[in-house]
């Protein structure tokens, strides 16, 4: 039966402006929740109860209940970003472009619980200010797009329209390069790991 909550949440994503995509969960994994300390009347528990993964406009896709065909699993895929990042954030989603959106479990400054975004165009994390159910809100509102105004090409979505959950985009001049131009740069679909992987070797290399 269908909780009061996902019922809410679903007709939010339907109601919203953007292009959102559930895929629908149809095995469940009841352990995940347990693992990850998170109760099930939460939007967090509900999302994970019920999805899959959630995409956002072809471009955030956020962590579910994955099965690695569909969307990656949000307890496992965080037990590889750890090697990378470290503990103490749950990673929540990410982008094509090599964004990650992570839950601060003690890993930041400040509050826990607030959101915040490893910027692919400054090779840093940003805390926004938001809690999980509030980043749920805003993937769901108009202002999501603005965020993302500067990473925009005028083909965009045909260019990501077929991308993986597993792939991101390869921008080159780098995004956080003096010299990137978005609409003229070089995009190259990659791997997600790769994209990840160059990102922290330039920010090890620019000593940031």
């Amino acid at each position: 039966m269908m909780s009061q909550l996902w019922f809410e949440l679903s007709e939010m994503f339907h109601k919203s402006p953007n292009n959102i995509c559930v895929h629908e969960q149809t095995k469940y994994d009841n352990d995940i929740l347990s693992k990850m300390g998170v109760i099930q009347n939460s939007v967090l528990g509900q999302i994970v109860t019920n999805a899959y993964g959630i995409v956002v406009d072809n471009l955030v896709r956020v962590y579910a209940n994955g099965d690695e065909k569909e969307s990656h699993n949000i307890y496992s895929y965080n037990r590889e970003l750890e090697k990378s990042f470290g503990n103490k954030k749950l990673f929540v989603a990410d982008d094509v472009f090599g964004g990650l959106y992570a839950m601060n479990n003690g890993a930041f400054e400040g509050d826990q619980g607030m959101i915040w975004y490893f910027a692919p165009d400054t090779l840093e994390w940003d805390n926004l200010g938001i809690s999980y159910p509030e980043f749920i809100t805003w993937i769901s509102s108009s202002n999501f797009r603005d965020f993302y105004s500067t990473f925009i090409w005028n083909d965009l979505q045909k260019d990501i329209c077929d991308i993986s959950f597993n792939q991101g985009v390869l921008i080159y001049p780098f995004l956080w390069s003096n010299e990137c131009t978005i609409e003229t740069a070089d995009k190259t679909v990659v791997p997600f790991i790769e994209l990840i992987s160059l990102n922290l070797e330039n920010k090890k290399k620019l000593g940031l």
